[in-house]
């Protein structure tokens, strides 16, 4: 009862960002800017003091209401090509209209008149457009009449939960709430079941067909189907299988996701679907097993009996030394964050550490007089690491800088690693079978673990049979250190130096204070700069 209550006004500096705990509450956090003001009398005039920040959150309804503010929410509405009892499209606006007045929102509306819920890929040109709009942060929320609208398939309404709020007017339904989530599963399933009814006759003769290398449905990008007598076949289309792997060669040179879109859309290329390029369909086809020659039917990738995956060398658009390279810059892209966390990396980042405990240096922003500041802190807590030193981040990275300029004249050489391909790509792809089942054991049947372990152990003595020869040469790439720092400061920094360690001040606001010469502070651990990998 003796909690002291602090009043703030002020301005929120930053998008809300709402997010769900593991039972499903829900928790928005945002920055308030608040901003003294005092009236001078001899002028006769307000006078703006400092600016004080707070870390604001919000729990349970209140989150759910501040991360919405008078936001323009996502009204879908849907009419099935068949008979459907379902209410009209009119009348689906009607109860989206008046939900959005109740509660004080805009809507803006999504319309698909005439297209089916139950298909396995969603085509339905208004509800792409809605879902397009919730990735770019126009919409927090989706509004339904009911939640068959949004379509009859299960993983695809969970996996949509995941990203935004779902609200299903008749039947109370609302994803932001444990027991919201809890209903969608149960009617979702419900309704996928009614999908996978009319489906299933069609499984056993695709899966035959796929096995016997035939085509099943669209084709990816890269390939056509050409009819046979005895069926009809994936094959490379000669039009666009050199653009496929142009996308290829431009992404394993460093081009990013986004940039290749750019350069597709520019050059009049469409998807399979017709459509424009972008980011995620990028990244989405280059994942595609297909892209290597491997055979799929539904989702899974098909093997032979020794339970290495089929593959059709003659279907590959790049090696699976390229593939598994694909796979690693998709997952070292930055994963999507709200516009109020993004930032830039700092110069240091990963090399700085706290010399007194070894954690790894934050950034840390400081306000004062109306400026912000920046700098580097130790990562740890105040229970781990009590002095917690800062040190700002220009006078950090121009000391680091100047030291460096003592390696400007050096000549760099590289480490070229020549392999055997062939057999590393048979390494390579024991060694993906290997992760694929070891991903399986924690979820497989209790009397499935044995096989599944056996299997691991079959495949790892045959990868452990292929020998892969490897061969160095060192050459000199005819660049100074200091036109690599010039070019790249960050890759420089990182082959010169294994670690910065920073220790805290000796005043008395110790590991507050940033006004002590940085060379007293610092320490840099030097590592060998004759090479660097390729």
């Amino acid at each position: 009862m003796n909690d002291i209550t602090l009043d703030v006004v002020g301005n929120v500096v930053n998008d809300v960002e709402l997010r769900f705990t593991p039972s499903g509450e829900a928790v928005a956090s945002f920055r308030v800017a608040s901003t003294t003001r005092r009236f001078d009398r001899a002028n006769e005039r307000w006078i703006d003091g400092d600016t004080h920040y707070f870390t604001v959150s919000c729990w349970q309804n209140i989150a759910l209401c501040s991360s919405i503010n008078s936001m323009n929410i996502a009204a879908y509405c849907r009419l099935s090509v068949s008979q459907d009892v379902s209410v009209s499209i009119e009348g689906q606006k009607a109860i989206l209209a008046r939900y959005a007045e109740a509660h004080g929102y805009e809507a803006t509306f999504y319309i698909d008149d005439g297209f089916s819920g139950s298909k396995q890929k969603i085509e339905r040109p208004a509800y792409n457009r809605m879902i397009a709009a919730v990735e770019r942060g126009e919409h927090n929320l989706i509004a339904v009449k009911s939640i068959d609208r949004l379509g009859r398939r299960l993983g695809a309404f969970i996996e949509l939960a995941d990203i935004v709020q779902i609200v299903a007017v008749e039947g109370g339904i609302d994803t932001g709430t444990a027991t919201g989530r809890m209903m969608l599963s149960l009617l979702s399933t419900f309704a996928e079941f009614e999908s996978q009814a009319m489906g299933a006759r069609q499984v056993s003769s695709q899966t035959y067909r796929r096995q016997q290398g035939k085509s099943v449905g669209l084709a990816p990008f890269g390939y056509t189907t050409e009819e046979r007598s005895d069926g009809v076949y994936r094959v490379l289309d000669s039009e666009t299988a050199p653009i496929a792997r142009e996308i290829i060669e431009r992404t394993l040179k460093g081009s990013s996701f986004g940039d290749t879109a750019q350069w597709l859309n520019d050059h009049g290329h469409k998807t399979k679907t017709g459509k424009l390029w972008t980011s995620t369909t990028v990244s989405q086809w280059l994942a595609l097993p297909q892209i290597v020659g491997e055979r799929v039917s539904g989702g899974d990738v098909l093997r032979a009996d020794n339970g290495v995956p089929i593959i059709d060398a003659h279907l590959a658009l790049c090696s699976i030394t390229e593939h598994q390279q694909l796979l690693e810059r998709r997952k070292q892209r930055a994963a999507f964050t709200p516009r109020s966390e993004r930032s830039e990396t700092q110069l240091l980042s990963g090399l700085a550490c706290c010399a007194e405990c070894g954690a790894a240096m934050s950034k840390h922003t400081s306000s004062s007089g109306g400026r912000t500041y920046f700098g580097y802190r130790c990562g740890s807590s105040v229970n781990l690491c009590s002095s917690r030193p800062v040190i700002s981040a220009s006078k950090l990275e121009q000391y680091v800088l100047a030291e460096m300029q003592g390696l400007a004249d050096m000549a760099v050489l590289q480490v070229v690693n020549t392999t055997d391909d062939s057999a590393a790509e048979e390494k390579l792809l024991l060694q993906r079978e290997i992760d694929s089942l070891a991903s399986t054991m924690a979820s497989a049947p209790s009397d499935q673990i044995a096989d599944i372990a056996m299997r691991i152990s079959e495949l790892r003595r045959d990868a452990d049979n292929v020998v892969v020869s490897v061969n160095q040469t060192v050459v000199d790439t005819g660049t100074t250190f200091g036109d690599l720092l010039n070019e790249d400061p960050r890759f420089a920094i990182e082959q010169a130096i294994q670690q910065i360690n920073v220790r805290s001040t000796t005043t008395k606001n110790r590991g507050t204070s940033t006004r002590e010469p940085v060379e007293n502070r610092v320490l840099i651990i030097w590592d060998d700069v004759e090479y660097y990998d390729d």
